[in-house]
């Protein structure tokens, strides 16, 4: 592999290829800048990567990863990146495998659907799953959804629940409940890292009204018309038969 000042003025001195070339540099052992010819005439890619080998000996594993594009990060701010990802590596670290177990890592949208798929769907009402899938797809998904569950802290959910809070305090407490137990179950089945914090522990819920409801006047009257029928005449009450009560388990029981 040909190699190279990567600095701003040895960008400049770069010839030009005719295929995918990765030059490195003279200085830090592993950096490189990775270019590919330019397709109908459009400049060429240019791409920063860090290269290292994992393990010892001839069994040593190359392993290549991309930084970032050359037309965003300039040569300096690449170096320092390549500095700390094989600063990372010498202490034993692959930086390679660690990005690919984070991609892995669901979405708070998709954990918290598979929760209801795998758990509420299966051990609750139909009516309990579709109402959690709300949630998801109303409050969550819009604000978190694209957000890693590994990566949310408190300050994340402190903020979601503050927002749906502004115009719906109930909803807000029932959101917040909802994820905290996604979160439970997560770390429990493996979706997260044993020990993994809450990050919904410690948020302080709104105080909801409770909600009161008084008789109209026709109400009254026809309760209290009621009332009197009862303590006059009296009420027949039969049970339904089509319903079990504890007072005919109770006679069945006796006979």
């Amino acid at each position: 592999m040909p190699t190279a000042v990567l600095t701003k003025w040895g960008l400049a001195q770069l010839p030009p290829v005719t295929r995918r070339t990765i030059f490195f540099d003279r200085d830090l052992v592993g950096f490189g800048l990775r270019v590919s010819p330019g397709q109908s005439g459009a400049p060429p890619v240019r791409s920063w990567i860090v290269e290292y080998r994992v393990g010892g000996g001839r069994a040593a594993q190359k392993r290549r990863m991309v930084i970032g594009d050359a037309s965003k990060l300039d040569p300096d701010q690449a170096r320092r990146e390549a500095r700390a990802l094989l600063a990372q590596v010498e202490l034993g670290a692959d930086p390679v495998a660690d990005r690919a177990r984070s991609r892995e890592t669901l979405s708070i949208t998709q954990l918290s659907l598979r929760y209801v798929t795998d758990h509420v769907r299966v051990k609750r009402k139909a009516t309990i799953a579709r109402s959690f899938a709300s949630l998801v797809r109303i409050h969550i998904e819009p604000r978190l959804g694209s957000r890693r569950a590994d990566s949310l802290k408190r300050r994340d959910l402190a903020v979601l629940h503050a927002a749906i809070g502004e115009r719906q305090p109930s909803t807000a407490n029932r959101t917040l409940t909802f994820l905290a137990t996604v979160f439970n179950w997560a770390e429990r089945y493996g979706y997260l890292p044993e020990g993994h914090p809450n990050p919904c522990k410690g948020i302080e819920r709104f105080k909801e009204r409770r909600l009161e409801r008084y008789l109209s006047s026709e109400e009254f009257a026809r309760l209290g018309a009621s009332l009197v029928l009862a303590e006059t005449v009296g009420i027949r009450w039969e049970p339904d038969p089509n319903k079990k009560s504890s007072m005919r388990r109770n006679r069945k029981t006796a006979a």
